[in-house]
């Protein structure tokens, strides 16, 4: 087969989930600052590209050559133009400069408070001296730990108190084997004191690179430089014993359950050779389980933890847990460490930015439920759930027609896709909060309400033990530009992905359609992509729920997609993406692009949809990223998420007439499909 070149080279510069926003790369950043123009800009000579050649190229060449980078913006242009921050600095302005008495526990009062104190804050050295001397005396309980059973003591406290997790974390969160009920979970730890797990995993010698920061943190807590380099260096050999025990295949797996398995009390027990399953609980401040067991994902990354907390290693946990803390309260700590000034980034925003940096942080339920009621419209409602509902009619009909599947299989799938819910502007709006319980954790200044709101969280986590979960709880913040698909077959659509390109509620309805409704489309599509083909139709991880014979031809044409993607079009003509990792993400893209196209009656409403989609990933952004995306992202760079996604299907030959010989040709026997 004959290797294709995208003539424009791009990359992910946004990504949540299973949603990315995609641009274009430029070279490199002038070291010298020199001033620095890209490559469109700099080429505004530059030939026109044709469709049959280059489709990603041909509708965003123009709007390339006019983006530009600078250190402070890495990407430019697409769904980065979209500015959260000034919708949500004007929102929170509004409210706060009202001088109206809001009601109590409503969005607007409790972020009115926080937004107040936060700037009471930062104008006050006295407040910080205050936090400083609470930082100080939390690193000596630290320092000053005599035994296993303190140390389990303050380990618990720094979770409930400070949210810092040292050695092992267990959560509550949903259950992967019953979305509607909560599971005590033990996910696979991919970092340690700033060490990533990975990196040492593969070269142990990396871990030196590391060294500075634990000696720092050992030095602030009291320690001499020789002894914390002695310290510092018997910690990387624990931290490397347990980066070789972790299951390597579970860090970058792109279905995040992978590995999970539920073990019971006695199983686990029977595994573990320091400690009980209790024991290891109550660190995370769990004192009772109500599942007779827990879920654990790594169970030999497990042991190796549990191994290495013990009354020899005493010294070596109390670094970790030093390092852990120090890092996390930097900025706090440095007001009596003179040596950890260089360490703390001073903000170059405004500070009525930084303020809403810090609600984004800590009350994002509020600030969503506000953002929603200054930018989400009745019309806008409307406007996608007529959307949504095309979409799933499109999708009906999609997995209808796959007659390569039985009809069992079908079946199973549309109904999978029925029980597909919903989380938009709308619902939230439909259900407002009510956040009267914010007015209690108020401190006396922002470092203690902040210790009060981990408090609350960790309890409240705690407290939904033997709870029912409810799957409808906002996932993404509103104001965030994204859109997701959960395992438990719910899809969020945030607000600000209502913005253009994406989205504008007085284009028409093709245009809509390539930009919103590829998105929604997409995610859709997740529900049927290779990993979470292993969810059935009630969210459930189950691998086996369709039959075996529909599983092994899905198998087979996995194959054929992951070569496709392989070896049909390049970046730099040079690096092709992985077909394995990125499977899920073109899967879902080549599904939505099937769905929405299948709406369309015209050639103009093709033609509107397909460049619509095209710009919907136009954007600029530096070499070096997209290298790195291609590398590590599980989503293919934009103009492979253009071309190599359109060029399966037929109608965009018949409508822009592309012929063998074109960069845009794939021989119908080598075009892959979704459901066709």
């Amino acid at each position: 087969m004959r290797k294709k070149t995208a003539s424009l080279i791009v990359c992910s510069a946004l990504m949540l989930n299973y949603l990315a926003s995609c641009t274009v790369a430029i070279p490199e950043a002038n070291p010298d600052g020199a001033e620095e123009t890209s490559e469109f800009v700099a080429r505004a000579d530059i030939e026109p590209i044709r469709a049959q050649d280059d489709f990603y190229g041909y509708v965003n060449l123009e709007t390339l050559k006019t983006l530009e980078l600078d250190y402070e913006n890495p990407s430019a242009g697409g769904m980065a133009m979209i500015d959260t921050d000034s919708q949500l600095l004007e929102s929170v302005s509004k409210i706060v400069n009202s001088g109206e008495e809001y009601p109590e526990g409503s969005c607007e009062q409790i972020l009115v408070r926080a937004y107040n104190q936060f700037i009471e804050y930062q104008n006050n050295d006295d407040l910080k001296a205050l936090a400083n001397q609470d930082a100080d005396a939390e690193l000596s309980k630290i320092v000053n730990v005599k035994n296993m059973e303190e140390l389990f003591s303050v380990l618990t406290e720094l979770r409930r108190d400070y949210n810092i997790i040292s050695v092992i974390y267990w959560g509550v969160d949903a259950d992967c084997f019953d979305p509607d009920k909560y599971a005590i979970l033990f996910p696979q730890i991919t970092d340690m004191a700033g060490i990533n797990i990975e990196t040492i995993n593969k070269n142990a010698r990396d871990a030196e690179t590391f060294e500075s920061s634990i000696e720092l943190a050992l030095r602030v807590s009291g320690m001499d430089q020789k002894e914390a380099e002695e310290v510092t260096g018997d910690l990387l050999y624990k931290i490397i014993d347990i980066a070789w025990a972790t299951n390597e295949d579970y860090i970058n797996a792109n279905n995040p359950y992978t590995g999970f398995k539920f073990y019971t009390t006695d199983e686990i027990n029977s595994k573990l050779t320091n400690h009980k399953i209790d024991e290891l609980l109550k660190l995370s401040g769990i004192d009772s389980n109500p599942y007779g067991g827990v879920t654990v994902q790594d169970i030999d990354q497990l042991i190796a933890l549990d191994k290495f907390i013990c009354e020899e290693n005493l010294e070596l946990i109390k670094a970790l847990t030093i390092a852990e803390f120090v890092n996390s309260y930097m900025e706090e700590l440095s007001l009596s460490h003179d040596e950890l000034d260089i360490y703390v980034a001073e903000s170059t925003d405004e500070l009525n930015l930084q303020a809403v940096h810090y609600l984004m942080m800590g009350y994002s339920s509020e600030l969503s439920e506000l953002y929603c009621k200054d930018y989400y419209t009745d019309e806008m409602d409307e406007a996608l759930n007529q959307m949504c509902d095309d979409i799933v009619y499109g999708y009906h009909n999609a997995i209808n027609n796959a007659t390569w599947l039985s009809e069992e299989a079908r079946n199973l799938l549309i109904q999978k896709l029925e029980n597909i819910q919903f989380v938009t502007g709308g619902y939230v709006l439909s259900h407002l909060g009510d956040y009267s319980y914010e007015n209690e954790l108020f401190g006396e200044n922002l470092y203690e309400t902040s210790k009060n709101k981990n408090a609350y969280h960790f309890n409240d986590a705690i407290n939904n033990l033997g709870k029912d979960h409810n799957r409808l709880e906002l996932k993404m913040p509103m104001y965030v530009v994204n859109a997701c698909y959960t395992q438990d077959n719910i899809v969020n659509i945030t607000v600000a992905i209502m913005n253009a390109p994406a989205f504008d509620v007085n284009a028409d309805r093709f245009s809509n359609l390539g930009g919103l409704g590829a998105v929604v489309g997409h995610e859709i599509g997740h529900g049927f992509d290779s990993n979470c083909l292993d969810f059935d139709y009630n969210g459930v991880f189950n691998p086996l729920w369709l039959p075996s014979e529909d599983i092994e031809v899905l198998n087979t044409r996995n194959q054929s997609a992951i070569e496709y993607f392989e070896t049909s079009f390049s970046v730099f003509d040079v690096y092709y993406v992985d077909g394995e990792h990125t499977l899920g993400e073109n899967y879902a893209d080549l599904g939505s692009l099937e769905v929405i196209t299948s709406l369309c009656e015209t050639e103009d409403d093709y033609r509107t949809l397909f460049e619509s989609y095209a710009r919907l990933w136009c954007g600029l952004m530096t070499e070096s990223d997209v290298i790195r995306q291609i590398a590590f992202d599980e989503h293919s760079p934009a103009t492979i998420r253009v071309n190599a996604i359109v060029a399966t299907l037929d109608v965009f030959y018949e409508v822009y007439d592309v012929q063998e010989g074109d960069g845009m040709y794939i021989a119908p026997e080598n075009r892959i499909g979704r459901w066709n």
